[in-house]
């Protein structure tokens, strides 16, 4: 059996976040435990071949973007990239959230699997995703949606699918997430510094730094650090952020990579995490 894995996300400001790192972990495992099958990876820059293991049921195919319009791409070029690989099945890997780079296909040759992460566009009511919600692009995608097969990474986001008549084909079917084996560290000293990670809106992120204004004044001996982007998070704090970054509290880290990233879990004393929604986060 021939799948396809689209992976063209990997592009996108997701690669670095938890979707990104969900779809390294499938094309990094999923060839492992299926030697049988086939895989044609899609992918959107060549680089990135680079999350590929060196396996002999594994070939990839660069889907170039040359429209204005991506979705309308998927719509009218897709079907014809998936006919050509002679595949059974296309897998998305990410579906229904605020991905204006990535669709899943309109009508699709072969039966479509998606997988759909949370559902923060359809049960927040924040001003970017009730925007987000309303474009042409999403109602269609939404449409595509229910047209194939879904799966959700929790029992929660399978229950919120069901709730806004979302089951596709049939009932959303859930794959729990699995991660990989923890590096334990030797003893490593805390620093009295608080974390917290995201720049989303169902992140809560203005409260965050609301709640860090406070602390500051009565907690002067700690540091509070923010992970996502600098001009994101500013955007939805507005003042807040700007008063905690010039009085040096608060430290933003913008992309940091795996190692710093660890670095920070395991010097940390708490970490806050204070969403309004969550389909399968957990930092």
């Amino acid at each position: 059996m021939k799948v396809i894995l689209d992976a063209r996300l990997l592009a996108t400001a997701y690669e670095k976040r938890g979707i990104g790192e969900y779809a390294k972990g499938v094309l990094r495992h999923l060839p492992v435990v299926a030697p049988d099958m086939e895989f044609v990876i899609f992918l959107a820059d060549k680089s990135h071949i680079c999350f590929l293991p060196d396996l002999p049921n594994i070939s990839w195919s660069l889907i170039k973007r040359s429209w204005r319009h991506p979705f309308m791409e998927d719509i009218f070029k897709l079907p014809g990239e998936i006919k050509k690989t002679g595949a059974h099945l296309y897998h998305a890997l990410a579906a229904l959230g605020p991905l204006r780079n990535i669709n899943l296909p309109y009508w699709s040759p072969v039966p479509v699997v998606a997988t759909v992460h949370d559902l923060h566009i359809e049960i927040l009511d924040d001003p970017y995703l009730v925007s987000c919600r309303k474009e042409w692009r999403y109602k269609v995608q939404r449409r595509a949606a229910e047209r194939a097969y879904l799966v959700a990474d929790s029992t929660y986001t399978a229950q919120t699918l069901v709730e806004h008549d979302l089951l596709g084909r049939s009932e959303p079917v859930v794959v729990p997430l699995g991660c990989d084996e923890p590096i334990v560290p030797e003893s490593v000293e805390k620093d009295n510094m608080v974390l917290f990670i995201g720049d989303a809106p169902h992140k809560n992120v203005a409260s965050v730094v609301q709640v860090f204004c406070m602390l500051s004044v009565r907690l002067p001996d700690w540091r509070f650090v923010m992970v996502g982007s600098k001009s994101r998070i500013r955007g939805l704090a507005q003042g807040y952020a700007d008063d905690l970054l010039t009085s040096g509290k608060l430290v933003i880290r913008e992309e940091p990579d795996e190692t710093e990233m660890r670095e920070l879990y395991e010097r940390s004393r708490l970490l806050f995490m204070p969403s309004l929604s969550e389909g399968f986060g957990f930092p």
